[in-house]
């Protein structure tokens, strides 16, 4: 069933700012109640030939998986649990496995700073980075340590460099991806830091929620320098003690820009400090060659059916517009289309899902169109016309008026 929805889209420019328009004679989003996982599973498998699978196995493992990805070259699955990190043929043969934990951790302070204790070790971040068409590499990152990441042997599994404090130990994912910036290649990583971490000795702890982080070398993982006098490429979402919590969903990257799926808290709730806090799921989108994140935009992402108001992104999934969305859309065979799962919550992520879930597909070129609309119209005067008040409070610089901007701020892809 096809229905004409109307996502609410909060929008971000260049400055940082937010306000909404009526998206829905920009897209059509279908919406589907179905079960969301089995959805995306069978897109993913979909992207590759079922001759490169050949006969089909069963296997069976008591681990608690977490994360997985394609080898797209081999066609060979990397799987990381708790504890446990995987690869598998394409028949789902068991090719090595090996141990990542329990192992020693500093769970109420920097590493190394009081007396560790065993803890387990759950993946958060799993994906293949591909050096060049021969040499490729496996980037994993766990819960202990304050979230190490290491670069691994994509045959052994054997961790070639390492670093501490990428991702936290909190119990929320984290997501990252590999993408051009400045003639190379980095880490773009989201991820989102617990309450604790504002509080003992791990407040001295630096909390970065978004960050640009090199890849290749000696300094795998360390922060990329944007230019000699500014410093460091990184976001960091905190108001003093008050920790602003964005959980992680997904992240991709399509032309020029990388994107983040995330729930997170509202502005009005931020500003009024609600208990509960009120949440909504955005989209965030980074410009690759913005390595001091000037041009950083969120946009919430809305899903309604039948009246009721899917709030909670589950997961998500870039793909194209093959089969019958491409017949009945303006979409081209070769434009991206994210696929997001949503629930309804009025309680917060932590509850999980509820019995009821939709689908939405949001064209990226119509987000991208919607996204460089608003920003003109916030350097040209329209929205201060209008007496919006913009911004995002969480952010240092977050509030900055429309009328400090001119229309050269303004990127389009």
């Amino acid at each position: 069933m096809w229905l004409q929805v109307n996502p609410i889209l909060s929008l971000c420019h260049s400055l940082l700012t937010r306000i909404f328009i009526d998206f829905s004679q920009q897209a059509s989003l279908l919406i589907m109640d179905i079960t969301a996982m089995l959805v995306l599973a069978l897109i993913m498998f979909s992207s590759f030939p079922c001759s490169l699978y050949g006969k089909s196995h069963e296997l069976k493992l008591s681990d608690d998986l977490v994360n997985m990805d394609f080898d797209n070259i081999t066609g060979n699955i990397f799987v990381g649990g708790k504890n446990v990190l995987l690869k598998l043929s394409p028949s789902l043969v068991v090719l090595n496995r090996i141990s990542t934990g329990p192992e020693l951790d500093y769970i109420n302070c920097p590493v190394g700073e009081c007396d560790g204790q065993e803890a387990n070790n759950t993946n958060k971040v799993l994906l293949i980075y591909y050096h060049n068409r021969t040499k490729r590499s496996l980037v994993t990152c766990g819960s202990i340590k304050h979230g190490q990441c290491q670069l691994r042997n994509i045959d052994s599994l054997k961790i070639e460099s390492r670093k501490n404090s990428v991702v936290s130990n909190s119990p929320l994912p984290a997501v990252a991806i590999i993408a051009p910036v400045q003639q190379k290649r980095a880490l773009f990583v989201g991820t989102s830091w617990d309450d604790k971490y504002n509080k003992d000795g791990l407040a001295v702890m630096r909390k970065l929620s978004v960050s640009t982080r090199n890849i290749d070398g000696k300094n795998s993982f360390e922060l990329s320098a944007n230019a000699p006098f500014d410093g460091y490429s990184f976001l960091q979402f905190t108001d003093g003690d008050f920790n602003y919590r964005v959980k992680y969903i997904y992240g991709f990257s399509s032309g020029n820009f990388n994107y983040f799926v995330t729930v997170q808290e509202t502005a009005e709730s931020f500003a009024k400090r609600s208990d509960p806090k009120m949440l909504k799921s955005f989209i965030a989108r980074i410009c690759q060659q913005d390595i001091s994140y000037k041009f950083y935009v969120e946009l919430p992402l809305e899903c309604k059916s039948r009246g009721r108001s899917f709030n909670i992104a589950q997961s998500g999934y870039l793909t194209k517009p093959g089969g019958w969305y491409y017949k009945f859309s303006s979409l081209q065979a070769s434009d991206d289309v994210l696929v997001v799962t949503f629930f309804e919550s009025t309680t917060g992520w932590e509850v999980g899902p509820s019995q009821n879930s939709v689908i939405c597909l949001y064209p990226v070129k119509e987000i991208n169109k919607a996204m460089a609309s608003d920003q003109q119209k916030c350097v040209n005067g329209t929205y201060e016309k209008l007496g919006l008040r913009l911004g995002l409070p969480w952010l240092a610089g977050g509030n900055e008026a429309c009328s400090n901007k001119v229309s050269s701020d303004v990127i389009e892809q």
